[in-house]
């Protein structure tokens, strides 16, 4: 080991040259050296604490002297977006493409967990961007940096957050930007005062745009000793379009319902941080789920495109509010159950173009599945030799099997029997509806005698229960349980089913770098995937270790009990706690024909 060390050592030696020439010239382009050395610090400090072999010990020489990065430091910036749960990329991408303008050439490409980078066209449209901050992914605050080929995007350290802040009621002598930038700094970092050409601040308050620290609470007040006075005075600070904040602790990134250090109430029934003393007066109106201001736009998006419209073209009276919509009946949605509605942006107009789409009878037929398993019909119990089915089929198991293997060929065994049975006994339920309606028709139509009237009579007996089964599958589809059959409700559980159907159908994937897959195959593929590493267990070597430093909560007795036999009653409890219906495969079949039967 100790050869392979010396031998790392000198060919690392034979690149100093090398490396020092291109830190030479890179500290002329910008400065890297610090860089370079803490880098070879850090790699000579991971050899001596491993062991490494021969491959892992020799040096790739890299010349690096000049930038092969793809992205323009100038034209981009590194972004996150202070919210709790994940958010994808095309998430971002489409609540701050419209808030930006959708500039030319922008990209966004993900970077970890809620971050990315924005790559613009021009340099002029990156620095708007980080100028107009601040921006809101459904009014979670989008942090900023600029662009580092140094550092690794996850990296990146967002400490700050910029806004526009105002400090309320200065008398005249104070309202100037020289006592501006030190009344400020207890807010956060002053990056500009918004003042006239000679200095002087005008208004009912002093408007700065600050960086304020993301760890830290707001600040709602500052304390100004006056030289003149030789007295304190205090001074409400107030933000512009604030973005979601904790009205308990003052910080950003979460609200007051999951904080885990609430405050009091005080005698106004307000929290320390409330909206009403740190928000300016126009962040007040809300309406339609978005504040007001141009940072919100981005609110509402969803797949579909976002569905807000805008009143007021100014950006102090600009409010988002939804206000176009389709509309249908119940009888629309029955007929045309593969339509789907899509919000379009117009560039005419602050409304938005709604399109009704419906797809193709090619792509319904595209997405039929492959293969239909078997579905236990609930309306299987209305035939009155369905008990004796169910235990002939039950009794028919494969011989000199263990018990666990007869028990479950006996219940394939039955599901294939009542397949070929249900196509016997009852068939296509709707289609022999048709078929005795167009009969009864007929036969109303015809000269009445004894025979016809009771012909008729029956062919309405057989459409009786022939509702009653449809109504009852109706039903079973569209897991309503609080409404029970025999009303004749099979409209109402049609539609409910069929918008069960549309929510639980899968259209399209999006993969990790944003791209949709909307075809079969790769959608299963991606199933697939996402559930085998869900799924697959980490290798670890020392199990023992890890179980001796947990305490043993379950005792002698208790591992007793839960290891002894299950008793018939234990099983039967079990089972009947489960609805009847709700699993669609072979154990909804035994479990129905056990309740009807009680055995």
């Amino acid at each position: 080991m100790a050869g392979r060390m010396e031998d790392a050592g000198k060919k690392m030696a034979a690149a100093e040259p090398a490396l020092e020439q291109g830190q030479g010239s890179a500290s002329k382009g910008g400065g890297r050296v610090s860089s370079s050395s803490k880098s070879s610090e850090k790699v000579e400090q991971m050899m001596a604490r491993l062991r490494l072999t021969a491959v892992e010990s020799t040096a790739v020489v890299i010349d690096d002297r000049e930038d092969l990065d793809l992205v323009d430091p100038d034209r981009a910036f590194v972004g996150k977006v202070l919210a709790p749960n994940k958010l994808h990329v095309q998430t971002i991408s489409s609540a701050l493409r419209p808030a930006w303008g959708n500039p030319k050439g922008l990209t966004f490409n993900p970077s970890g967990d809620n971050h990315f980078v924005a790559e613009f066209g021009s340099k002029a449209d990156r620095d708007r961007v980080m100028e107009g901050s601040p921006w809101t992914v459904g009014r979670h605050a989008v942090l900023m940096k600029k662009y580092d080929t140094e550092v690794q995007p996850q990296m990146v350290v967002f400490d700050r957050f910029a806004i526009w802040a105002r400090i309320l009621a200065l008398p005249n002598r104070l309202m100037n930007s020289t006592h501006g930038l030190e009344i400020a700094k207890p807010i956060g970092l002053v990056r500009r005062v918004e003042c006239d050409d000679l200095g002087r601040c005008w208004g009912t308050f002093m408007r700065l745009r600050v960086e304020v620290k993301v760890d830290e609470p707001l600040v709602r007040i500052v304390t100004v000793f006056s030289s003149k006075l030789q007295a304190s005075e205090c001074f409400a600070v107030q933000y512009e379009k604030l973005p979601i904040y904790c009205f308990s602790c003052g910080l950003l990134g979460h609200s007051t319902l999951v904080c885990s250090t609430p405050a009091e109430r005080d005698e106004n029934d307000d929290l320390s941080y409330s909206a009403k003393k740190l928000m300016a007066p126009e962040e007040h109106k809300k309406s339609g789920g978005s504040w007001s201001g141009n940072a919100s736009a981005g609110c509402a998006q969803s797949a579909s495109g976002s569905k807000n419209s805008t009143a007021g073209q100014d950006a102090q009276s600009n409010v988002r509010v939804r206000l176009d919509r389709a509309m249908c009946n119940n009888l629309f949605v029955t007929r045309f159950a593969n339509c789907y509605v899509e919000n379009v942006i117009t560039t005419s107009s602050d409304h938005y173009d709604v399109v009704l789409a419906f797809e193709n009878q090619s792509d319904q037929i595209h997405r039929l599945p492959v293969q239909m398993a078997f579905r236990y019909e609930a309306m299987w119990c209305r035939a009155e030799d369905y008990g004796a089915t169910v235990e002939q089929a039950w009794e028919a198991r494969p011989a000199g099997a263990k018990p666990v293997h007869s028990a479950w060929d006996a219940m394939h065994h039955m599901a294939g029997f009542l397949q070929k049975w249900s196509k016997i006994s009852f068939g296509a339920v709707r289609r022999n509806i048709q078929r005795l309606e167009r009969s009864l028709k007929m036969l109303r139509q015809s000269a009445i005698c004894q025979e016809v009237l009771e012909k008729e009579r029956d062919l309405e007996r057989q459409l009786c229960e022939l509702f009653e089964r449809e109504e009852i599958m109706a039903k079973q589809r569209s897991r309503v349980e609080w409404l029970k059959e025999g009303d004749r409700n099979t409209a109402f559980f049609h539609a409910r089913a069929s918008a069960r159907k549309k929510n639980n159908r899968i259209d399209s994937l999006v993969r990790d770098d944003g791209s949709k897959c909307d075809d079969v195959e790769g959608i299963k593929g991606m199933v697939h995937e996402f559930y085998e590493q869900l799924f697959t267990s980490e290798v670890i070597p020392s199990m023992e270790e890890v179980l001796e430093a947990i305490l043993a909560k379950v005792s002698d007795q208790m591992n007793e009990h839960l290891c002894s036999p299950y008793s018939d009653e234990e099983i039967r409890s079990a089972l009947f706690q489960m609805g009847p219906t709700k699993a669609p495969g072979l154990m909804a079949s035994r479990l129905s024909s056990t309740r009807s039967t009680g055995t």
